[in-house]
C-alpha cells in the first residue's frame, strides 16, 4: 500500500534535479555567450581599426573643431594610432578627447591591443577625456599592470583625470607607487597627493611606503596621506618619530600636522623630540599640532617646561628660547590651557627671567588660571614685572586692591 507514494516522492525528486540542471545549464549559456559577445566587440573593433584609413592631419583638426559631431569618424581616427607618425597619433588622441564620451567605449577595447603605442596613446585618449571616461576606469585598474611601462604611466594618469575615486582606483594607484618604473612610481605618487583621504584598508601598505627605502617623493606622498587617516595613524607616526633622524622629522613632523585633534597619541613623542632637540625646523607644524589638541597639547607643552627647567633633565637648558615660544603656544591654547597653570606658577616662582612671559600667559588663559591669582597678586608690588602682574590679575578676573 506504501508503493505508490514512495514512487511519486521519487518522480518529484527526479524533477526537480532535471529542473535545477536547466536553471545552471541556462546561467552556463548566458555566460558563455556574452563572454564572447564581449570578445567579438573587441576584435571587430580592432579589425576595423585596421580596415580604417588614417585621417590626415588636416582631417584632424577639422575632426576637433566639429567635436562630438565627429563621433562617426572615430574608426578612421583610432586607426591613426597604428601610424609610423608620432605627431598624427598625438593629435588622433586629442581628437578623441574633443569628441568625448561618444569615443569611450571604442578607445577603452584598444587597451587590450597588441600594440603598445596603441595601448598607450588610447590611455592617453581617456586622460583628455576625462570624467565622461569614469566607465572605463576599471579597465585603466587593469592595465597598471600593462608590461610596458610608457603605458602604466599613462594609465596612472588616465586614471586620476576620470575623477573616479573607488577603493580599485586608489588600490591600483597606491600599488603604482611601487612600481619598478621610476616615472611610474613617481607619477603615481603626484596623482595620489590629489586623491584625498584613503580609507584605513590602505594603512599597511602605506606604512610600508614610508620606510626609507623607499623614494624620496613615494615616502613623502605616503606620509601625507597618512596624515590624512586620523588616529588609526597614529601609533605608526609615534614609531616614525621615534626612530627619525633631524632631518627625516621634519618630513614626519609636516605629516603629523594633518592629523589635527587627532594627533593626540603623538603628543608624547613630539614631546620628546622638543625637549631633545634645541632647534625646530618644523616649528610651526608642531606646535600647531600641539594647539589642536587642546587640553591634551597644553599638558604636552608643560611637559617641554618641566624638561627645559628640571636640573636633573639631561636636557636642561633653562635660558634658551624654546621657553619663550612654548609659554606663546600654550597662552594662544586658551581656557583648555588650565592643565598648565601648576608647571606656570613654579616658573613665576622660579625663573624670574620668565615672568613676563609667563604673566603674559596667564592673562592668555583668563579666569580658567585663577589658581595662580595669589602668585601673581604676590608680584604686584615687584619693580620690574608689578604693572604687568596687575594687568594679569584684571585678565584673570581679580581686581588688584589698591596700595
Amino acid at each position: 500500500m506504501d508503493t505508490q507514494p514512495k514512487q511519486d516522492g521519487g518522480a518529484k525528486h527526479i524533477v526537480g534535479i532535471v529542473i535545477v540542471g536547466m536553471v545552471l545549464g541556462i546561467f552556463v549559456i548566458v555566460g558563455i555567450a556574452g563572454f564572447f559577445a564581449v570578445k567579438y566587440v573587441v576584435e571587430r573593433q580592432q579589425a576595423d581599426t585596421k580596415k580604417a584609413e588614417p585621417m590626415s592631419e588636416d582631417e584632424l583638426i577639422k575632426a576637433q573643431e566639429q567635436g562630438e559631431r565627429a563621433a562617426g569618424e572615430i574608426p578612421r581616427i583610432i586607426a591613426c594610432f597604428t601610424t609610423d607618425d608620432e605627431y598624427i597619433r598625438m593629435q588622433a588622441a586629442e581628437t578623441l578627447g574633443k569628441i568625448g564620451a561618444k569615443a569611450v567605449d571604442p578607445v577603452r577595447g584598444l587597451l587590450k591591443s597588441a600594440d603598445a603605442n596603441v595601448r598607450y596613446y588610447a590611455a592617453l585618449s581617456l586622460a583628455l577625456i576625462g570624467p565622461d571616461a569614469a566607465p572605463a576606469a576599471d579597465d585603466l585598474v587593469t592595465v597598471l599592470g600593462d608590461s610596458d611601462p610608457r603605458v602604466r604611466a599613462k594609465a596612472v594618469y588616465a586614471l586620476s583625470r576620470t575623477g573616479v575615486k573607488t577603493d580599485a582606483a586608489f588600490n591600483g594607484l597606491l600599488k603604482a607607487m611601487s612600481d619598478s618604473d621610476e616615472s611610474v612610481a613617481e607619477t603615481a605618487a603626484d596623482e595620489l597627493d590629489k586623491f584625498g583621504p584613503p580609507s584605513k584598508k590602505s594603512l599597511p601598505t602605506l606604512t610600508k611606503l614610508t620606510e626609507k627605502g623607499s623614494p624620496e617623493k613615494t615616502r613623502t606622498v605616503a606620509l601625507k596621506l597618512l596624515g590624512q587617516m586620523g588616529a588609526s595613524a597614529a601609533p605608526v607616526f609615534s614609531k616614525l618619530l621615534k626612530n627619525a633622524d633631524a632631518l627625516d622629522a621634519i618630513v614626519v613632523i609636516h605629516a603629523i600636522a594633518g592629523l589635527g585633534k587627532e594627533a593626540a597619541p603623538v603628543l608624547p613623542e613630539l614631546t620628546a623630540f622638543m625637549v631633545k632637540n634645541r632647534h625646530w625646523d618644523a616649528e610651526a607644524e608642531m606646535l600647531a599640532t600641539f594647539k589642536k589638541c587642546g587640553s591634551d597639547g597644553a599638558t604636552g607643552l608643560s611637559n617641554v617646561l618641566k624638561g627645559l627647567h628640571d636640573p636633573k633633565s639631561p636636557s636642561f637648558a633653562p635660558d634658551d628660547d624654546r621657553s619663550k615660544i612654548v609659554l606663546k603656544a600654550i597662552g594662544e591654547i586658551g581656557p583648555d590651557a588650565k592643565v598648565a597653570v601648576h608647571t606656570l606658577v613654579h616658573l613665576l616662582d622660579n625663573r624670574s627671567a620668565l615672568r613676563p612671559q609667563v604673566l603674559e600667559t596667564l592673562g592668555d588663559i583668563g579666569p580658567a588660571a585663577k589658581e595662580a591669582i595669589p602668585a601673581v597678586e604676590a608680584l604686584t608690588k615687584d619693580s620690574a614685572v608689578g604693572k604687568l602682574a596687575t594687568a594679569t590679575l584684571k585678565r584673570l578676573g581679580k581686581i588688584a586692591r589698591e596700595p
